[in-house]
């Protein structure tokens, strides 16, 4: 398991999401795929209810949508999609309750297909290099993640 799941200690959640990265990146995206569905009927039992606060570990970070709107405070966590002067890019960012603040950006077909799967109840993750480019962008859509509280 990575250090940023096994920082999350979040038990089953966290070693699909492990599953699933490296199936993606070790077998395919097509297996990816159909594991990442198989791995979400584990954990799709009747009651299953999650949703995590902005968390920050090293280079990624991530987060409920619907947790950090029910939230308090200032977390934020989100993606924007902007096409400008010609070019189509993303920027990926949030923060957490301490206040700290990450970003990152995104120009290329597909992280920018991808961040169009995003909506209000996804959990959103994403890591960064040290130029600030988007690496790595997750996005769960699962009865998992509870809606948006007002």
């Amino acid at each position: 398991m990575s250090r940023a799941y096994a920082a999350r200690g979040d038990g089953l959640l966290g070693k699909i999401r492990e599953a699933r990265r490296w199936a993606c990146m070790k077998l395919g995206i097509g297996i990816g795929l159909a594991g990442g569905i198989m791995a979400a009927s584990l954990w799709s039992h009747a009651g299953a209810k999650g949703g995590d606060q902005v968390t920050l570990s090293g280079s990624n970070i991530w987060g409920s949508m619907a947790a950090v709107r029910a939230g308090s405070g200032t977390q934020t966590i989100g993606c924007d999609s902007y096409f400008m002067l010609g070019s189509a890019f993303a920027l990926c960012s949030a923060q957490t309750a301490a206040g700290t603040f990450r970003s990152c950006t995104a120009s290329d077909s597909g992280r920018l297909a991808n961040i169009r799967n995003l909506d209000s109840d996804s959990e959103l993750e994403f890591t960064w290099d040290a130029a600030g480019n988007c690496l790595d962008i997750i996005i769960n859509n699962s009865s998992y993640f509870g809606p948006k509280q007002p």
